[in-house]
């Protein structure tokens, strides 16, 4: 009597179904600037670099990014890309900072150790906003793999995750420049931004 009660309990422990475990992506700190760790609560999810996970191909919901227009060029030594281009690496940074997501190593932190003096009065603070940097490709989105051909240009810009998006869900950012590498150059060089004269 007492073996089949005992079997009985084991197999009625192997049919009740357990709680998911969470994903180590669940489980981390996120990654966005982690001030502190400050980041409120459940409210982002963690870095993929701690999971490898990626997201799926991109396809952010455009951004509402004051101080750039679409219809003007921003020329960076001898390359040229369309305001259309950095439009969409900044709606990509944006995107991915309000998942707590990562491609590769972007968007992140942009400290400015070339002391550019930005377009916009806010991407020059200390206060508030972070700086984000993100790579500019040509007629697409990056793909979280550097090519030194390709992603050398860099698209500045602030946004807060926590604003609300507008009526057609655009969420806003500030563009505070291109910049870029030139070849063999560790630092970077501004295309619309220039360095505060010391």
């Amino acid at each position: 009597m007492k073996i089949s009660v005992a079997l009985g309990l084991i197999s009625l422990a192997l049919a009740v179904p357990r709680p998911p475990s969470p994903a180590l992506s669940d489980t981390g700190v996120s990654n966005y600037n982690n001030v502190n760790n400050a980041a409120p609560p459940n409210q982002r999810p963690a870095s993929p670099a701690q999971s490898n996970t990626q997201p799926a191909t991109p396809n952010p919901v455009p951004a509402n990014i004051e101080g750039l227009d679409t219809s003007y060029s921003v020329k960076c030594g001898r390359s040229t890309f369309p305001g259309a281009d950095i439009h969409r690496a900044i709606s990509l940074g944006v995107d991915l900072d309000r998942n707590g997501k990562q491609l590769g190593t972007f968007p992140h932190d942009y400290t400015n150790y070339e002391n550019f003096n930005f377009l916009n009065k806010e991407c020059n603070g200390k206060g508030g906003l972070r700086r984000r940097e993100i790579p500019i490709v040509r007629g697409g989105y990056f793909n979280g793999k550097l090519d030194a051909k390709d992603n050398v240009f860099r698209a500045i810009y602030l946004h807060n995750i926590w604003e609300t998006a507008d009526g057609q869900g655009k969420v806003p950012a500030i563009y505070c420049g291109t910049i870029y590498h030139p070849k063999g150059a560790q630092t970077f060089q501004g295309c619309d931004v220039r360095k505060v004269k010391s």
